[in-house]
C-alpha cells in the first residue's frame, strides 16, 4: 500500500514540473510592436481635449500603424485571439509590449533631457511694484486734522 502511494506521489510530482519557457517568434514581436503602438495611440487620445479628439481620425491612425509594421489588421486580430487562448503566451506578449513601451519612454526622456529648452519669457505683471518704487506713505501724507 505504501509503495502504491509513493509511486502515485512520484507520478504526480513528475507531472507538476515547470512547463518549457515560451519564446516569441519574429511574427510575435511584430504583433507586440503593433500592440504597443495601438496602446500609445489610445493613451494619447485619452489625454487630448474633446475638441482635438474630433480632429484625429482613429481609423486612419490605426491603418498607418498596420502599414508601418507591414501587418494586415486581420492577421493582427487573429493572432490576438490566439494569444488570449494561451495564457502563458499572452503573458509573454504583454511583458514584451511593456518592455517596448519602457524602452520608448526611456528614449523619449533622454531626448527631452538633451533638448534645448528655451528660457521662458517673464513679463512684469501690472500688480508688481518693485520695493524701491513704493512711496513712503507715512512721510508724504499730511497729519490728520482733528475736529473739535
Amino acid at each position: 500500500m505504501r509503495k502504491k502511494i509513493a509511486l502515485l506521489g512520484l507520478v504526480m510530482l513528475a507531472g507538476c514540473g515547470s512547463p518549457p519557457p515560451v519564446t516569441l517568434t519574429p511574427a510575435d514581436s511584430t504583433v507586440a510592436k503593433v500592440y504597443a503602438d495601438m496602446l500609445l495611440l489610445s493613451a494619447s487620445r485619452e489625454i487630448l481635449p474633446d475638441s482635438l479628439k474630433q480632429k484625429i481620425d482613429k481609423d486612419a491612425e490605426l491603418k498607418k500603424i498596420f502599414v508601418r509594421h507591414q501587418l494586415p489588421p486581420e492577421t493582427f486580430y487573429d493572432e490576438l485571439a490566439r494569444y488570449k487562448t494561451d495564457t502563458r503566451r499572452w503573458q509573454v506578449l504583454q511583458a514584451c509590449t511593456i518592455a517596448l513601451l519602457e524602452e520608448r519612454r526611456g528614449a523619449a526622456v533622454k531626448n527631452l533631457n538633451h533638448a534645448e529648452v528655451p528660457k521662458p519669457t517673464v513679463f512684469p505683471t501690472p500688480m508688481f511694484v518693485p520695493p524701491f518704487a513704493k512711496p513712503n506713505l507715512k512721510k508724504e501724507l499730511p497729519p490728520p486734522k482733528i475736529k473739535n
